[in-house]
C-alpha cells in the first residue's frame, strides 16, 4: 500500500497507513478494508470507516477514505471493483451511504466517483485557517469568561456519562455508544489534546470531539475534522462552543496543525450561521455520496 501510494502521490505516507491499519485491528467491524491482487502482487486497496454519528449524523454510513491502485493495474476496473466490493460489504454491515469527498480540481477524482454512481452530497464542509494567536476572538471569550467562568479538560472515559447526557438533551438520542467510541479512538490514536470538555464550576457545560487527519481523502498536510460539538441548552449563548473552539486552536497550534475542517447539512442554518461567524468557510473539498 504504502509503496502505490507513494507512486501515485510522489511522497511516503507510511506513518498514515500503519496508523490506519492499527485502528482496523483494534476495531474491525467499524475500519472495513479490501485490497484486489494483480499478477505482480497486490493491484489496489480501498480503506474505509464507519462514520455512524459523527457530524450529527442519524444514518449508518460508511466513508471511504482512501483508494490507490497501481500504475500498471489502472484501466483494468480494479478501482471501481473496490468501490462495488465495499459498497456490498457496507451494505451488508447495515450501512445505508457511501460517501466520500474530493477537490474540485481532482477532475480524474470526481469523474471515477461519478462513474462508480456518486452524487453531491447534501451537505458542506466548511474549514478555517486556525490563526492562533487570534486576538479578537481571545478578547471576545476573555470578556465572556468573566461573567461566565470555564475551564478545560481533555476528555477521558470518565466523562462519557456526562457528555452521553448532553449529547441526549440536544439531539434525543441515546448515543452512548457514539460517545464512548469517540473517546476511546482519541485515546487510542493520541489525538486527546483534539477532544476536550468545557466546565462551568465542575459541571461539564460543553464538549467538541475533533480527529487530526494525517494523510484521509488525499490530503498531505494534518487538518483538524471536528465531528462534535455540543453545548447544555441552558448555557446557550454564553460563549462556551466559540471558547471551546478558541481552547482546540490553542492546542492543535502545538501540534502544528493549521486548519480546522468540518461537515454541516446545508439545512442547519442555527449551525451554519455559528460557524460562519467563527470564520469557517466553504472548503475547496466538495462531498459526496452513494446510496445503498
Amino acid at each position: 500500500m504504502v509503496a502505490i501510494d507513494a507512486d501515485l502521490s510522489g511522497r511516503s505516507r507510511r506513518p498514515y497507513f500503519e496508523r490506519r491499519l492499527a485502528r482496523a485491528a483494534a476495531s474491525p467491524d467499524r475500519h472495513p478494508q479490501l485490497a484486489v491482487d494483480g499478477a505482480r502482487g497486490l493491484a489496489g486497496f480501498v480503506l474505509g470507516r464507519d462514520t455512524e454519528g459523527e457530524f450529527g449524523r442519524k444514518e449508518h454510513a460508511v466513508r471511504f477514505d482512501t483508494l490507490g491502485v497501481a500504475k500498471s493495474e489502472q484501466g483494468k476496473g480494479a478501482g471501481p471493483a473496490l468501490v462495488a466490493a465495499l459498497a456490498e460489504l457496507a451494505n451488508k454491515r447495515g450501512a445505508t451511504e457511501l460517501s466520500s469527498s474530493a477537490l474540485w480540481t481532482d477532475h480524474r477524482m470526481l469523474r471515477f466517483l461519478e462513474r462508480t454512481g456518486f452524487r453531491l452530497a447534501k451537505s458542506q464542509i466548511l474549514e478555517r485557517p486556525i490563526g492562533y494567536p487570534d486576538v479578537a476572538r481571545e478578547q471576545q471569550v476573555d470578556e465572556a469568561n468573566n461573567d461566565f467562568a470555564l475551564d478545560f479538560v481533555t476528555l477521558t472515559e470518565a466523562h462519557i456519562a456526562d457528555l452521553a447526557r448532553l449529547d441526549r438533551r440536544l439531539t434525543g438520542r441515546d448515543r452512548t455508544g457514539y460517545i464512548r467510541r469517540r473517546i476511546e479512538d482519541a485515546l487510542v490514536e493520541s489525538s486527546i489534546a483534539a477532544s476536550l470538555a468545557a466546565r462551568h464550576h465542575g459541571q461539564v457545560v460543553g464538549f467538541v470531539t475533533a480527529q487530526v487527519d494525517f494523510g484521509d481523502a488525499g490530503r498531505t498536510e494534518p487538518v483538524a475534522i471536528i465531528d462534535t460539538i455540543g453545548v447544555e441548552p441552558e448555557f446557550a449563548r454564553r460563549g462556551v462552543a466559540r471558547a471551546l473552539l478558541l481552547q482546540l486552536a490553542m492546542n492543535l497550534n502545538a501540534l502544528r496543525v493549521e486548519r480546522l475542517e468540518t461537515v454541516v447539512s446545508r439545512e442547519d442554518f442555527g449551525l451554519l450561521q455559528f460557524l460562519y461567524r467563527e470564520g469557517f468557510e466553504p472548503s475547496q473539498r466538495l462531498p459526496f455520496a452513494r446510496p445503498l
